[in-house]
């Protein structure tokens, strides 16, 4: 009709109160020919030059117990595939692409569930090297020149929980179960996409976790656990950061253990990754600056290898090794051990062998690097200087033995020797002061049921030259007013009643020369 409305189509079956009611039913027709397709069923909307083009609508109809179902299905396949559905809206070239809603309406009972939605493809019974399983695939549309669409998965709101979101990869009974793969889109002209992992708020209760776990296994080893950040091909790598949250009481704490094992437990490796042209990553393990509280202490820092509980001659405490690097060209690194400085006093620092029960304790060894090309290097050991107070002493004391058959511990200074020219020299000094100087005090350890220890000075032999001289002076006075020093040279007194024993002497003797004149005392 050209002028007004054409005309509509309409078909109705009868209404009954009795029985079920009227169906209809559209089949088209059945062949028996070769190679040739049963017939078709086609349902097509009007078409409008100038407005919307026509709705379809399919209904089911109302019930008082249940509504009406709707199935499509497509025909069943023989010696080849079963038909394809394809639900698809229409193309347009001067808008929107129409859209396609699959919704579950509200439920209206109180102690059931809302109804599902569920998108199942097709299993494979048989066996077959291409055997799989039908595919899932959901694509958003691209867009040559803006954004391209997103997806968005979100469960359902809940009065007492909200809904669960599952993510699970086919099982395997034969094989390796699926893979789950979770990767955003390249970009040639800006930055990759974003992977965000983030727990919803909550305002009762702990937070909720992120947990991720490698997978077991009763064969070999359990899975790995690999988190890698971005390659920068032009500029920087990209940075890893794991970091505790924080709390308005104690921040979240952060453990990195390693797995138990039934034989030995797992590593621990934390290096940095290894430069082409520049320097190595350096590491740094700081404790951050305490706050305004000054009740309580800073944060401390420990290092402790592994204690061994078992017996045996390999039943050995794990060591602690810190090493400077080395330089094949120029300076190894330095080794830097400061305690903390404070206003009141600063920290202590403790070096100090670990006890033993059983045997010996472990040695203490302060030693310097070999050099073949320049000389050895220097030990120093000072004490800072103070405006309070004595100065800070250094004091070296050697072992204890309570044992009945074994002396005490030595104590041995010995400067170094010289293969071309001079051995070195060994200086003791008292401190000077501005009123007395220091004293200086060489006494040998007291005996108990023998002889007190003795005490030798003497210089070295030599076999090409004149041995060296040992001289004993005092300084020259400063004070006109007093007398210079004393040199004082008394024997040990003995104040038993034993004829046979006497009090200690004193001998001054000269040198002997077997060719030559022997040596001259002179007393002034």
């Amino acid at each position: 009709n050209k002028n007004g409305t054409s005309g509509s189509f309409s078909l109705f079956i009868g209404r009954t109160d009795t029985s079920t009611g009227g169906g209809v039913s559209v089949t088209a027709g059945s062949t028996d020919g070769s190679n040739v397709d049963g017939g078709s069923i086609s349902f097509v909307s009007g078409a409008s030059t100038t407005r919307d083009g026509g709705s379809f609508t399919v209904v089911a109809g109302e019930g008082a117990v249940e509504g009406g179902s709707i199935s499509i299905t497509t025909g069943i396949g023989g010696s080849s595939d079963s038909g394809d559905l394809s639900l698809r809206t229409g193309s347009t070239t001067g808008g929107v692409g129409g859209d396609i809603t699959i919704a579950v309406s509200d439920s209206g009972s109180f102690d059931g569930r809302s109804g599902s939605v569920t998108i199942e493809a097709g299993s494979h019974e048989h066996n077959g090297a291409s055997a799989s399983g039908g595919n899932v695939a959901f694509t958003t549309g691209s867009s040559d020149y803006g954004v391209g669409g997103s997806i968005s998965v979100a469960s359902g709101e809940g009065l007492l929980s909200g809904g669960s979101i599952s993510l699970t990869a086919g099982n395997n009974s034969a094989a390796n179960g699926g893979h789950l793969h979770m990767e955003t889109g390249e970009s040639t002209g800006g930055n990759g996409g974003d992977i965000s992992l983030t727990v919803g708020t909550g305002s009762t209760g702990t937070g909720g976790k992120i947990k991720l776990t490698a997978g077991y296994t009763s064969d070999t080893n359990g899975g790995n656990f690999s988190v890698t950040s971005g390659l920068g091909f032009w500029a920087n790598g990209g940075a890893l950061k794991v970091e505790g949250g924080y709390g308005s009481d104690n921040g979240g704490n952060m453990v990195l253990t390693s797995g138990a094992g039934a034989e030995d437990s797992g590593h621990i490796d934390i290096a940095s990754g290894t430069p082409t042209t520049g320097a190595g990553g350096s590491i740094s393990i700081l404790v951050a600056d305490s706050g305004d509280d000054d009740s309580k202490a800073a944060g401390d820092v420990t290092i402790r290898a592994g204690k061994h509980a078992q017996s045996g001659a390999a039943a050995i405490g794990g060591s602690v090794s810190i090493a400077a690097g080395q330089s094949v060209q120029s300076e190894g690194g330095a080794l830097s051990l400061a305690s903390g400085s404070g206003q009141t006093m600063s920290g202590d620092v403790s070096l100090a062998s670990g006890v033993a029960t059983g045997g010996p304790s472990g040695d203490l060894s302060i030693s310097t690097g070999a050099a073949t090309g320049g000389k050895g290097g220097d030990i120093d050991m000072s004490v800072g200087d103070g405006n309070t107070g004595s100065g800070g002493s250094i004091t070296i004391v050697a072992g204890k033995t309570t044992s009945d058959d074994d002396n005490g511990g030595s104590i041995t200074m010995t400067a170094g020797e010289s293969t071309t020219t001079d051995g070195g020299d060994v200086s003791i000094s008292a401190g000077a002061g501005s009123v007395t100087g220091g004293s200086m005090t060489f006494t040998s350890g007291a005996g108990g049921s023998s002889d007190s220890g003795s005490i030798s000075l003497s210089t070295g032999s030599t076999d090409g030259g004149v041995s060296g001289s040992i001289s004993l002076s005092v300084a020259t006075s400063g004070d006109s007013s007093g007398s210079s020093g004393s040199i004082s040279l008394s024997a040990g007194d003995h104040f038993y009643e034993d004829s046979s024993s006497s009090g200690g002497s004193i001998s001054l003797s000269t040198g002997i020369g077997n060719h030559s004149t022997g040596g001259s005392f002179s007393l002034t």
